[in-house]
């Protein structure tokens, strides 16, 4: 995630590892375990030479990535700033990186596609110079996910194509600054802006796509450096876009087996209950049929036990019996 009112870095060149001036790794506080900071700064040089050959294979110029415990361990400053659910954002304007360990934990990925991400808008905007803060919000999050291969609030074309078949996605100039704040709008958002560059990306190729964002300068948007790139205007791009997401994509296909997936199982539900209801009554019938044969097991050998008791021993007259009666 990357934060508005980006202001432009320098391009330079360095291939330090961290702890060398290229990459600094901190602790929010002490309470962050030592342990934690050492395997965020072990996932730093792998994470940067994933990221750094895309754009050219510049080296990046220092900044750091600070590392919190938890969304709640935030400051109010940097609170305001954070999206609940994602691991990560940037604060361009300060060369920073924050990662947050329990978001890291719970998308069960690993920091290093976090890292990829972060690490990916500080390199767009150093390859973008004094014209970085010029690019979209939106390409800037579309971009990240593409190279981190991963995406972030769980987002995916399936979210969206129902969005784009009834005309209801989100205006690209409302993703331009910021991302709204509502969670579902803001997956959403994610989704959009990492289906759309990702399908230009296949189109054109991703060095194509960073050259159309080097392109940026004071006279041309991203928009008419991807009219100047592809020969097509942005509303011709956008329309194949939705196309080929609601037609080609199979993300329509995907997202109705989902949905039948979810609706049988709640279909699925009351014959589960009533096929264990007839289960346990059935138990219940065998097991009170058991307990009755072993009752009457149970009795038919005490009689046998009392018969046996009352007759004399074998060979013996009954007229013989001391207890006989004359």
């Amino acid at each position: 995630m990357i934060l508005p009112g980006i202001l432009s870095l320098l391009l330079c060149c360095s291939t330090q590892e961290p702890g060398h001036g290229l990459v600094t790794v901190a602790g929010a506080s002490e309470k962050v375990p030592a342990q934690a900071i050492a395997r965020v700064e072990a996932e730093v040089a792998p994470a940067l030479a994933a990221v750094a050959p895309v754009f050219g294979g510049q080296p990046v110029q220092p900044f750091r990535v600070v590392v919190h415990e938890a969304g709640a361990a935030l400051p109010p400053a940097l609170s305001a700033l954070h999206h609940e659910g994602s691991p990560g954002f940037a604060i361009l304007s300060r060369h920073e990186i924050h990662v947050l360990l329990d978001e890291v934990a719970g998308n069960g990925r690993g920091i290093r596609p976090v890292l990829v991400h972060e690490f990916a808008h500080e390199l767009l905007d150093q390859a973008c110079g004094r014209n970085g803060r010029r690019i979209p919000r939106w390409f800037h999050e579309g971009l990240a996910q593409i190279l981190a291969g991963d995406t972030y609030l769980g987002a995916s074309e399936e979210m969206i194509v129902w969005r784009a078949a009834m005309g209801r996605l989100l205006p690209f100039y409302e993703l331009e600054d910021r991302f709204p704040t509502e969670r579902s709008a803001l997956a959403a958002a994610y989704a959009q802006s990492y289906s759309f560059v990702s399908w230009i990306a296949r189109a054109y190729g991703v060095d194509a796509v960073i050259d159309m964002a080097r392109a940026v300068d004071e006279d041309t948007s991203l928009d008419l450096a991807m009219v100047h790139a592809t020969g097509k205007p942005t509303a011709v791009l956008h329309d194949a876009w939705r196309e080929h997401l609601v037609h080609g994509s199979g993300a329509a296909w995907r997202a109705a087996f989902a949905e039948f997936f979810s609706l049988s199982l709640v279909l699925l539900v009351p014959v589960l209950a009533l096929a264990m209801i007839r289960r346990m009554k059935a138990d219940r019938i065998a097991r009170d049929r058991l307990i009755a044969e072993e009752r009457e097991e149970a009795q038919r050998r005490a009689v046998a036990a009392a018969l046996a008791a009352e007759l004399p021993p074998a060979g013996q007259d009954l007229a013989e019996s001391p207890d006989a009666a004359n």
